[in-house]
């Protein structure tokens, strides 16, 4: 997954509400009332998912879409924890 609108695709398929617009990401609630930054937009949506069982399906898809693992150093979430019931 490169672009926004496969991100936005992506949690929408699990339970998200967003559309991807003419003016790109949505909005995400950011206090200077700008769209967010692909980034922003997919730690927002993983921390509204952290704790959840739809935890482990996202990071599955995500694995899937993602042909070079990225890895962003600016980016940095510690309290992210995965359900796994295998």
């Amino acid at each position: 997954m490169q672009n926004g609108k496969s991100w936005v695709a992506l949690f929408n398929s699990f339970g998200s509400r967003d559309i991807y617009d003419s003016f790109g990401l949505p909005d995400i609630g950011k206090p200077n009332g700008q769209r967010p930054s692909k980034t922003e937009y997919i730690v927002k949506r993983l921390t509204e998912a952290n704790g959840t069982y739809n935890m482990k399906d996202i990071i599955v898809k995500m694995r899937e879409g993602v042909s070079k693992i990225e890895v962003n150093p600016k980016v940095y979430c510690p309290n992210f924890r995965v359900h796994f019931n295998f």
